[in-house]
This record gives C-alpha cells, structure tokens and sequence, in this order.
C-alpha cells in the first residue's frame, strides 16, 4: 500500500520463478466526495481475500507430507483448477515432470540502475534479460507425451484448434479460461522457429504456412502474430504455428494492450485496433524480404 500526497495506491505481489507486482485496484483519490465508501469496500475486498489466502495456504501444508513438497506447490503460479477436465477428457494423474518451458518464453530485456564507480556518483545502469511475467510456459509429460502448459491473459482456443484439425498447430489436451487468465496445454512440436535462411525458399514449407493461413482465414480467423518465433518447422518441412495469444474473429478481435512499436507492424496493428487478414499476408510477405 502506498500514499502518495493524497492518492491511495494497491499492489499485491507474487514469489514464483521471479517477483510479480501489479496493481489490485485503480488509485484512489481521497479527496474525493465518494472516496470514504471506495476505500471501506477495497478494505473489506482486502481482508476477505488475506482471509481466503490462509485458508488456501492452511490446506496447502495440510495436503503436504514434506516441507519440500510444501514450497514447490506453492512455487507453481498461476494454478491451473482444472474446471474442464470431464469436457478434455483429461487425467491429472497422468501429468509428470512439470518445469520451466526457458526456450519458450518471451524475452524481454530491463534496465537495472547501478551506483556508478566514478567519483561523480552518479548512477549507471545495466541491462538484464529476463523472461516476461506473462505469457508463462511449462514443459511436461502427460500420458508418456511431451507437452507445453501455457498460461496467458489472452487466447483464441478456437483458433487453435482449426489449425490443429489440419496438423498446422499442436493437438489441444487441456484448456481452460478461469476469467483471470488462460489456460492451455497442447502437445509439443519438435520443430525450429522459421528462418528467411533455412525455409525462405523451401517450396514445401511455404506452401505448408499458406495452407496453415488459409485454415485461419477461410474459417474468419486472423492469426495477429505472425513472427518466425511462432512459425515452427521440422526436419519434414511440417510446419506448426504456435502463440494464439493475438488470434481472433476478422473485424471483431482487436489486438493487446502490449503491442511492440520497436517491430515494423502492417498500418492498422496497435493496441485496441481490429484484426485484419490483410495483416496477416503482409507479415506472410514480410518474412521472405
């Protein structure tokens, strides 16, 4: 909590794989006429979810044989609650060796200031590659087959599973949308993000990406992120894309909030603005150029 003049501010922080803080509310003005009934409802909103907080972490250790166990089942945010698992057909007993998915994660590079040697004092900074908050990916066995987990705020499941039905996207075993964020869990494909220099001229896998494109848009769905990082290729020239995150209905989808403006979008990719599958064609033609 913080009070900065007379505005109130909330965070709230997670300890996982790295520190998240996010804003719970918008900040309050406490000079506003309506500011005391606000402020008594965050305040009460607060102490019912510390309340629910301890009763979750009180059936945590209860669950736990060992301490150890105690501290990795805590370690893992977000939690999936598995709401869906009659609808997938999915056994949770059958998910093995859970870990971080490093190669698939979005990198982001921060700026960490650092008092300077000199004898002027200023500061200086270093810059540091991390792995964004969100989207956050797992690897894990289920049922003897590799998978990825993936949680992100936004993802067109449908989307997916059209380019699934054809084998240009990963199966779908698991899928669930909890409000707060989602969560899918697909099947790895053993593949390499695509390369101007390893599949820019290999007849198949272009003809493959088209065929992957025309699924998409035949069926009214704009792919939105079409980069070599979600466009994978096998040995066998297969190609699967991956990251629905953007994905949506032509003409009704808008893309994120996080749009990177470092990138050399089509006209018409920014934040809140419609997907197009114009978009798509020209990112298409952009990764031969």
């Amino acid at each position: 909590m913080l009070v900065d003049g007379y505005v109130l501010f909330l965070y709230g922080a997670v300890l996982a794989r790295q520190i998240s803080v996010q804003p719970l509310i918008r900040p309050i003005d406490l000079m506003a006429e309506n500011a005391h009934s606000e402020l008594s409802a965050v305040f009460y909103a607060l102490d019912k979810s510390l309340g629910e907080l301890d009763k979750y972490y009180d059936v945590c250790y209860d669950n736990q044989s060992g301490q150890g166990d105690v501290q990795q089942s805590i370690a893992y945010f977000p939690i999936v609650k598995y709401t869906n698992c009659v609808k997938y057909n999915f056994q949770l007993g059958q998910m093995k060796n859970i870990a971080e998915a490093k190669e698939y994660m979005k990198i982001t590079s921060v700026l960490i200031p650092q008092k300077d040697s000199s004898e002027s004092g200023r500061r200086a900074g270093k810059r540091v590659k991390m792995a964004a908050v969100f989207p956050i990916l797992y690897k894990a066995e289920y049922d003897g087959t590799n998978v990825v987990i993936k949680f992100t705020r936004t993802y067109s499941i449908d989307a997916h599973k059209a380019c699934a039905s054809r084998k240009y996207a990963p199966r779908v075993i698991y899928y669930e949308d909890n409000t707060t964020y989602q969560v899918v869990i697909y099947e790895e494909f053993m593949g390499k993000p695509f390369s101007k220099k390893d599949h820019g001229t290999n007849s198949t896998v272009i003809g493959n990406l088209t065929a992957a494109l025309k699924v998409l848009h035949d069926k009214g769905f704009v792919f939105g992120d079409l980069r070599p990082p979600n466009i994978l290729v096998n040995e066998d020239s297969n190609v699967n894309l991956i990251d629905f995150d953007w994905s949506g209905k032509a003409g009704v989808g808008r893309y994120p909030e996080v749009v990177n403006s470092g990138i050399p979008w089509p006209e018409g990719v920014n934040y809140g603005r419609r997907l197009e599958k114009c978009h798509d064609d020209e990112m298409f033609s952009k990764l031969f150029k």
